[in-house]
Parts: structure tokens; C-alpha cells; sequence
């Protein structure tokens, strides 16, 4: 019996599944790991700041909260007040 569609695509679907595997298998660590850092954060600005400043915050991008994480404590309420605005990332 000749080769069919069916012999020549079953390794190219058992390929292509396990490269969405892997990625997946890499991608939900680092999703998981974005998430925890994001609380860990806000539980530090409950911890640090006045409450409006916190409430401030809370408004800040991802982008800016990652940034923000590797500042000092004495450091913190000086960024999170300059963080209010579309332009504070650049001030970040």
C-alpha cells in the first residue's frame, strides 16, 4: 500500500502539538510568576504608603510596578507620587 495524506501528516500534527506544549509549559510559570509579583507589590504599598498614595498605586501600569520593585523603601513614596501620569514611565 502507497503512502497516503494520512501517513505523511500524522507526525507533522504530533510535531506541531508538542511545540503548543512547550510553550505553554514555559508561558504559565512566567504568567504565575507576573502575578506574584504584582501582589507582592501592592501588599508592599499597604505596608509602605499612606492610603492615597497606595490608591495612587493602583494605577500604575505592570511596566511601571516591575520597575518600581527594585527601588528602595526610602525611595518608594518619591516614584509611586511621580508615577501618576501616561508620561511618569519615562520618569520611572
Amino acid at each position: 500500500m502507497a503512502p497516503g495524506w494520512n501517513s505523511a501528516c500524522g507526525p507533522s500534527w504530533v510535531a506541531l502539538a508538542l511545540l503548543l506544549l512547550m510553550l505553554f509549559v514555559r508561558v504559565y510559570p512566567i504568567k504565575a510568576q507576573d502575578r506574584i509579583i504584582l501582589l507582592e507589590e501592592k501588599l508592599r504599598y499597604q505596608r509602605l504608603l499612606s492610603a492615597e498614595l497606595a490608591q495612587k498605586a493602583g494605577g500604575l501600569t505592570p511596566g511601571q510596578i516591575i520597575a518600581v520593585r527594585f527601588a528602595g523603601d526610602n525611595e518608594l513614596e518619591s516614584l509611586v507620587g511621580a508615577g501618576g501620569g501616561r508620561h511618569a514611565q519615562q520618569t520611572l
